[in-house]
């Protein structure tokens, strides 16, 4: 697989590295307007990530396209918090 698309998803972030470090020869990954997420264990609530660390960076790099957006000013990540994406 060469390209990825998940737009407007909830995505979880270990569902992401897992995408990374599973699919070698994925050349373009397409995030924009999904909520990454983090799981926490049972009695705590999930959190929505606001921004990509370094770690998810550094496994992007090899990527020939990124493609995110995770702006609290857009509209389309609203509507996709909103559970309208």
């Amino acid at each position: 697989m060469k390209g990825l698309t998940l737009h407007c998803s909830m995505l979880p972030k270990d569902a992401l590295i897992i995408i990374l470090d599973g699919l070698q020869r994925l050349q373009v990954l397409n995030i924009s307007h999904c909520l990454l997420i983090e799981i926490p264990p049972p009695s705590e609530t999930r959190r929505v990530m606001k921004k990509i660390y370094d770690t998810m960076r550094r496994k992007t790099s090899g990527l020939s396209q990124f493609l995110t957006c995770m702006e609290e000013s857009c509209v389309t990540c609203q509507r996709t918090k909103a559970g309208e994406g």
